[in-house]
Formats: structure tokens, sequence, C-alpha cells
């Protein structure tokens, strides 16, 4: 457990430095979205295409492990929904409770996996990630449409930008490359790793930067399940999938890693402008993000030998 922390200072120093900067004013308050738009749309798609194309997941239990993660994912958010009445009777909050449990900060979880368990933990997250983006998007447009009012936007929008997810989108072109035994330039290909180094990094200041502290304005009932959800109920399901499905080893810490990572700053988005409650998902966002501190050592500590 020791050396699992000491892998995940570095990361928590960077988040801090990025609030930090923010509370600062540094570089200035229109840097951030900037950011977060570069980090999204250039550097991720960057780490996650050379680490597809460079991928060796042929002795890995890569599929189990990416179905028990979706698994999990579904089992949750279904017995959130089976539960509403528990929960809150506000259909924009009970969206964004469904998002909190839903959505996770890949980020995070790319910094995690790097850190913990090198190239090949990043090669193994991408894969869940893979399969997840997608599921996890399609719960929350599903929340969003059934429980939140008004919606602005429709299916055909909704599922488009799934099917246009710029991550979804290089993991495909990464894989497809390597399995037909493609290579690009060297230059080309040397550039595409500059970028997919300064994109963990970046990427952190991004989240310490969003970190905010005021969550008066959230209801407090939806506000603790979304967090007990996120943190503790969905580790524990994605655990016991872990073994019914046989799944060990560095793939089942892969598992605990996004089943514990906070939720993802791309939920606010959503519920901003599809009808969740934004300041509750403001909230949801911001607790897991600082109680992950404890929670991913906690789980991956349980699981590693």
């Amino acid at each position: 457990m020791i050396a699992t922390v000491l892998a995940l200072v570095p990361i928590g120093l960077l988040l801090a430095f990025g609030y930090a900067l923010q509370r600062l004013g540094l570089p200035g308050t229109a840097f951030w979205p900037l950011l977060d738009r570069v980090v999204y749309l250039v550097l991720l798609p960057a780490l996650l295409f050379t680490s597809a194309l460079e991928a060796d997941l042929g002795q890995t239990q890569a599929l189990p492990m990416a179905l028990t993660t979706v698994a999990a994912l579904v089992v949750t958010t279904t017995a959130l929904v089976i539960a509403r009445r528990l929960v809150t009777t506000d259909g924009a909050a009970m969206s964004s409770v469904v998002q909190g449990a839903a959505r996770v900060n890949v980020y995070a979880g790319f910094a995690v996996a790097g850190a913990v368990f090198g190239d090949q933990g990043v090669a193994l997250f991408a894969l869940v990630v893979a399969l997840a983006i997608p599921v996890d998007n399609i719960i929350s447009v599903l929340a969003l449409h059934y429980f939140a009012v008004p919606v602005r936007s429709s299916w055909r929008t909704s599922l488009r930008s799934i099917a246009l997810n710029p991550l979804l989108l290089s993991l495909a072109a990464g894989y497809a490359m390597r399995g037909a035994s493609l290579t690009l330039p060297g230059p080309l290909l040397d550039a595409l790793q500059l970028l997919a180094e300064a994109t963990l990094p970046l990427a952190l200041l991004a989240v310490g930067a969003g970190i905010r502290f005021d969550i008066a304005g959230a209801s407090r009932r939806p506000l603790a399940i979304a967090v007990l959800t996120r943190q503790v109920m969905l580790p524990i399901i994605a655990l016991g999938l872990c073994q019914v499905a046989g799944v060990g080893g560095t793939e089942r810490a892969v598992v605990m890693l996004h089943a514990a990572l906070p939720t993802g700053p791309a939920a606010y988005a959503f519920a901003r402008q599809l009808g969740g409650d934004a300041p509750l998902m403001a909230a949801i966002i911001t607790a897991t993000t600082l109680l992950a501190a404890v929670s991913v050592p906690f789980w991956l500590a349980l699981v590693l030998p």
C-alpha cells in the first residue's frame, strides 16, 4: 500500500498546483476552459492512439476486464434507478446522481494507471475506457432524457456525439493500425509521442483547477448518495464481479481503479446543457475528486499484492 500511495503523491501535488494556479488567477480565467479543450481534443487522443498502437494485450484478460467494468456501471446505475424514491423526487437531481455514478475522470485514471502500472497499465486502462465511454455516455443520455426536464437535445444528436467521440476514434485508429501491421513515419510518431507525454501533467492541472469547495448550493441527500455510490458501492460491485468473472492480477486492479475514480468533469456540461441539476453535479465532481485521494489508494491496495 505504501508503494501505491507514494506513486499517487505526484498526482496529488499536480492537482493541488492546478487548484493554486486557478485561485491565483494564473495564467487567466480564460486559460482553463481552453486547456480542457486541448487536452480532450488533441493531447488525450494522441496518448490513446500511441498506447493502442504499441499495446501488447495478447496475454491479458483484456475482454473480461473491460466487460466487468461495464457490467459494474450498468448494475450500479440500475440499482440507483430502482431505488429512485430513496434518492430524490427531483428529476433533474436524479439525473445528476446517475451521471455521478456513471461518468469517470479518465484524465486522473490514465495518470494513476501510468504511475502505478506503467505502460501496460495505460494500455489496459485505454481498453477499459474504449468500452466504458460509450456506455457511460448512453447511461447519462438515458438518465437526462428520462428524468430531467426540459431536455434540449435529440436522440440523434446525443448518439452522434458518442459515435464521434475523439477518444473512441483515436483508440479505434490505433488498434486498427496495429491489427493491420501498419506504422507511421518516424517523425510523425515521435511528434505524437511528445504530445502524449504532455497529456497527463496538463490534464491533472486542469482537473485541479476545476476543484470547487463551495457545495452549499447542492441538495445534501442526493449528494451524499451519489458520492457513496461512486466511491463505495461501485467499487464493491466491481470487486464482486471480478471474483465471479475470474479477473485477477493487474487487470483486476485496473477495473478497481476505474471504479474508484472521481466523477468526470464532462458530467457538468451535460447537466447544464440537457436540463440536469448543474450545482449538484458540480458538487458531486468536487466531492468525489477530493475523496478519491483516499478511495483510490485504498481499493488498489486491497487488490494489489
